[in-house]
């Protein structure tokens, strides 16, 4: 990065164990990173701790500098002074919290004294509070009937704030019937912060820091708050001077030849890549022909395709899907802007701000791509400042120092609403499996093994399912009501409080294994047998088994027997035996007919 000098006023103050005011004479180097999703950093800075050599300083600082305890940081931005009538901007006001810690020690080893450390320099890495607390939050957790902004609220605290009623929350496609959490670390690398990250890419939404207000949010398109900052020409970088003639043709052919160094004033115009794809959404489900969805690109390979696989029974999720990736295709990208400056503005810019380009001498010409575009979304800034005389006591107790300064910018013309900007993120991994029960409503009594499918709104059914874990926040959510593992010629649904294995994803689940034997249905070893047991419970049902005397027989028995209270039918089919049997006992059956356990079980 090309630099410039200038003179910033700069101010910090650090709060934890104990809080630090450092005034900016003191801060010696920042290397910050901004966007219009957050921003990161280090900076430098010394504290004197002199009284020892008869100075009237004490580092208070450092008991508690190494301590856990979080500490956090407001940084202070603002140009020092100002060659123009306007005065500079009020300070930039970055607020974070801290992630790395270091400091190096300067004694004087001429002190005749015990004590000789009369300086520490720090050095901290920051980050907005998003980034620092979700990149290490990994939740394992279920909502159900809730909203994607109830559900961040609910995995926010007080030092991540968000603005705004996100209204578009509450409507479809964004609003599910579940949302689940697997941030296992063991599962897969993603944090929270990943998974956020990944939903806004997965919707095509918006998300934005405020770097003024240290405020999040998540739109469906962006907005901007506030007038536009007039850009003046004269702030930005000229182009270096050419060789000397002593360097040679060759030096001076390339500095002619590289055109990031050949360009007007420090400005570069970018064209993002074209896609060269047609898309396409396919649907597998055979049950009737829901035709391929193509989403052309006039700018498109003839050959080149990118299809969406679905296996969906609604027209509706296809529709809804083709339009997400209708929006994400962009055959025409926007150019974006680079700016690299000279010196800085009397009202600098940040990511969120909307900057102006108008022509005037001696300043832009009116045939200059920028003033043609006029407006501007800035979401990228770099900002490094060295001090030019980084000794301790430079300086010092000042409220400027000069620096020497990088400061470049990147824009979005201003029209461009959609386009999301986002870091890389680790995309979570799904389906995950969990243990659920299944919910019936049918008959009161727990002993009751019935089935109970929701009619939901699509027509489709549904089993009631819960997951006894986050019973709290999701009381009952969905899975498919289908044959599952077994042939359609079958009807056996999962009955009342069978535990069952799902697979879940972030919004969907469904049955993938069951888990346990129906009390009463397991037989002992020694008969070598299968049994198919059939009813609501043990005093009303119909079982089916067949079965041998003990292990070494090889002679089968078939059963057949009905029971209802105190009703009893039997039908067995042994060797050169047919018994039918029509009875009544004194006393039904007990709840329970067999003394497995349901740890043993497992």
């Amino acid at each position: 990065m090309r630099t410039f000098k200038d003179q910033l006023a700069l101010g910090l103050t650090l709060k934890g164990g104990a809080t630090k005011v450092v005034a900016g004479g003191d801060i010696k180097s920042i290397d910050l990173h901004l966007t219009n999703w957050g921003w990161n950093g280090t900076i430098e800075f010394d504290i004197f701790d002199d009284a020892s050599a008869g100075g009237t300083e004490t580092d208070t600082f450092l008991p508690t500098y190494f301590q856990s305890k979080l500490l956090q940081i407001e940084l202070k931005i603002a140009d020092y002074m100002s060659d123009e009538k306007k005065k500079p901007d009020p300070p930039l006001v970055l607020k974070g919290l801290v992630t790395q810690r270091a400091l190096r020690e300067f004694p004087v080893d001429e002190l005749p004294l015990a004590k000789q450390i009369t300086v520490r320099r720090y050095r901290i890495e920051a980050a907005d509070a998003a980034q620092v607390l979700w990149r290490q939050h990994h939740p394992c957790e279920l909502y159900a009937d809730k909203t994607i902004q109830q559900v961040i609220n609910d995995q926010k605290s007080d030092l991540i704030q968000f603005k705004g009623n996100w209204s578009w929350a509450s409507r479809e496609p964004y609003k599910t019937p579940m949302v689940f959490f697997a941030l296992d670390p063991s599962i897969g690398k993603a944090s929270f912060y990943d998974w956020i990250m990944w939903y806004v890419d997965r919707f095509r939404l918006i998300w934005t820091y405020d770097c003024r207000t240290n405020t999040y949010a998540i739109e469906q398109k962006k907005t901007d708050t506030g007038g536009s900052i007039p850009v003046d020409k004269t702030d930005f970088l000229p182009p270096r001077d050419p060789p000397a003639e002593s360097g040679g043709k060759a030096e001076q052919s390339r500095y002619l030849g590289d055109f990031y160094e050949f360009y007007e004033r420090g400005y570069t115009i970018d064209a993002p890549p074209v896609p060269r794809y047609r898309g396409e959404v396919l649907d597998s489900f055979t049950g009737a022909t829901i035709a391929p969805v193509p989403i052309p690109n006039a700018f498109a390979d003839a050959k080149i395709v990118c299809q969406t696989l679905l296996r969906t029974p609604l027209k509706e999720d296809v529709d809804e899907r083709a339009d997400l990736e209708r929006a994400r295709l962009v055959p025409e990208p926007e150019p974006e802007l680079s700016l690299a400056f000279s010196r800085t503005p009397v009202q600098p810019l940040y990511p969120g701000d909307v900057a102006e380009f108008t022509a005037h001498k001696p300043g832009w010409s009116t045939d200059a791509w920028p003033v043609k575009q006029k407006l501007f979304r800035v979401y990228d800034v770099v900002l490094r400042a060295r001090a030019l005389d980084p000794t301790a006591g430079a300086y010092h107790r000042q409220v400027n120092a000069e620096y020497e300064l990088g400061y470049t910018a990147r824009l979005e013309v201003k029209r461009d609403l959609t386009t999301p900007r986002l870091p890389a993120f680790v995309e979570p991994t799904y389906p995950v499996y969990v243990e659920a029960k299944i919910l019936s409503a049918i008959d009161a009594d727990d002993q009751s093994l019935t089935y109970d499918p929701r009619t939901q709104k699509t027509g489709l059914f549904a089993y009631r399912v819960e997951v006894p874990l986050w019973k709290a926040t999701a009381p009952e959510i969905t899975a498919p009501y289908d044959p599952g593992r077994m042939p359609g010629q079958m009807f056996f649904p999962a009955y009342k409080n069978e535990r069952v294995v799902l697979a879940m994803t972030w919004r969907k689940a469904w049955i993938d294994t069951f888990v346990s034997w129906r009390d009463g249905v397991r037989i002992p070893s020694d008969m070598q047998g299968n049994h198919m047991l059939l009813g609501k419970k043990p005093s009303s049902r119909t079982s089916l088994m067949n079965f041998y005397e003990n292990k070494g027989s090889l002679q089968p028995i078939f059963e057949i027997a009905r029971i209802h209270d105190i009703d009893r039918q039997k039908v067995v089919i042994s060797e050169g035996n047919l018994l039918i049997e029509v009875n009544e006992e004194a006393t039904p059956l007990p709840a329970k007919v067999e003394s497995v356990s349901e740890s043993k079980q497992d």
